[in-house]
């Protein structure tokens, strides 16, 4: 499928807050009102609101689940590949460092990341990815 650029961010700023971004599209839901449940996670695990632990209780919360991607020497599963693999459905594919919602082999980003390699994925109750 393909990358499709687009920053949820209502100000239109290209923060450093890729789980922000992530979760709204994933989830269907504002980046104001994520960032606001986000803040309220933080406040009461004492962490910023994108902090990996913050947005990973947030999403178990709303009945999202973590999967690890298996790691196979002959393939290495990047963005792209997974987006391709799952074509219908809405995932959270984890990077070391970055967060990037997939929507029916689409992802949703400001900068393609079709290239880095998760190291997990999340769905929801209703989705099951191809691996």
């Amino acid at each position: 499928m393909a990358y499709k650029n687009f920053n949820l961010n209502p100000a239109g700023r290209h923060t450093e807050v890729c789980a922000v971004r992530a979760l709204a599209a994933a989830l269907n839901m504002s980046w104001k009102e994520i960032y606001t449940g986000l803040c309220e996670q933080g406040f009461w695990l004492c962490d910023m609101p994108c902090a990996n632990r913050v947005w990973k209780t947030y999403l178990i919360g709303k009945g999202w689940k973590r999967n690890r991607i298996p790691s196979i020497p002959q393939r290495q599963c990047t963005v792209k590949q997974f987006a391709d693999d799952n074509c219908k459905g809405t995932f959270l594919l984890e990077m070391s460092t970055h967060i990037v919602c997939v929507k029916n082999g689409d992802w949703i980003d400001t900068w393609d990341c079709g290239d880095e390699v998760p190291k997990a994925y999340w769905e929801g109750s209703n989705e099951r990815a191809v691996l």
